[in-house]
């Protein structure tokens, strides 16, 4: 799999222009074509690994220049499955409470059983609360329908626990009758 390619250039002419590229660091997941300059993956990157900074190194051939740059790389995990949609449509999930049900009431579960993902949930009035692990939602307060709003909008975090990448989505509970 090509990973990127770094580009050299020299300004010399074509027969003293040719320019050798080799990677100083982090051998044991990239290697790179020293003609082209592409990067390649060595073998399967796991999810646990997050940044790597290779050095590499650009060698004018016959006149022995030498540059070295840095280069960066910050590893996402692909595994985009963070919510269990369960077929529904655009993405959505609609979740509801009967009233009166007593504090700590599933409500529906989000997300999945995960060692990568954290499950958080933006609730300023504090009536729902997450599951971390899995992203079961429960509700902190009794709800009462001739009291209370019928709909809430609270926002969900997942966020890898290598990475820290964070998805918002946004939730509406109905209080039912």
């Amino acid at each position: 799999t090509i990973t990127f390619q770094i580009n050299a250039t020299s300004y010399d002419p074509i027969i003293n222009g040719h320019i050798i590229y080799d990677l100083i660091n982090s051998s044991d997941y990239f290697y790179i074509n020293q003609q082209t300059g592409i990067i390649r993956l060595k073998k399967y990157l796991l999810s646990t690994i997050m940044n790597f900074t290779l050095l590499i190194k650009a060698f004018e051939y016959d006149i022995n220049l030498t540059d070295y740059t840095n280069l960066f790389i910050t590893i996402i995990n692909d595994d985009n499955i963070y919510f269990n949609f369960n077929n529904n449509n655009n993405n959505n999930i609609n979740c509801s409470i009967e009233e009166n049900k007593i504090i700590g009431t599933n409500i529906c579960t989000i997300g999945f059983d995960s060692n990568d993902f954290i499950y958080e949930l933006i609730d300023h009035m504090n009536y729902f609360h997450i599951y971390k692990n899995n992203g079961t939602i429960i509700n902190n307060k009794i709800f009462d329908y001739e009291i209370d709003q019928h709909e809430y909008n609270i926002s969900i975090i997942v966020k890898d626990r290598e990475n820290q990448v964070e998805r918002f989505f946004f939730f509406f509970f109905s209080n039912l009758h």
